[in-house]
């Protein structure tokens, strides 16, 4: 990769790899880079996180909007600007001490001082860990039931 510094700006040239092909998209609106080398069907990849309200592409008129059966966007193109609405803030996930998984439930964006109450009456006395994540922290607490 080469680089030419002009005055205030700076000129990369060549192929940038991307090292990371994992990505977290942030609750709320927030800009989607296509990090692949080739486009990507938006509605193939997509239809496994039911966060992800809608995408849209900012410089034309493409849309995936799949609650309303809206797909004119159809693929993700490298370079391309798109914009991405995801409902989901994070994850609460219960597991026992053996980290068997136990109970999973996902969360929207809360306002400051909500409370979220989860249902674990189901489960047997015992230890388990409660994992509270988003994109901003991750939080693990033992819990016990008896």
């Amino acid at each position: 990769m080469q680089f030419e510094f002009v005055a205030e700006s700076v000129t990369a040239g060549g192929y940038i790899r991307y090292l990371s092909q994992e990505l977290t998209i942030p609750s709320g609106l927030s800009y989607l880079p296509v990090n692949t080398i080739c486009a990507v069907n938006v509605a193939g990849f997509f239809k496994e996180h039911p966060g992800i309200v809608m995408i849209k592409d900012m410089a034309q008129t493409g849309i995936y909007w799949p609650a309303f059966n809206i797909n004119t966007l159809e693929k993700l193109f490298p370079g391309v600007a798109n914009q991405v609405y995801n409902s989901i803030a994070g994850e609460i996930l219960v597991s026992t001490i053996n980290g068997q998984l136990v109970f999973s439930t996902l969360f929207g964006q809360q306002t400051a001082g909500a409370k979220l109450n989860i249902d674990l009456s189901g489960l047997k006395m015992g230890v388990y860990y409660l994992r509270i994540s988003s994109a901003q922290f991750t939080k693990i607490e033992k819990v016990i039931l008896d």
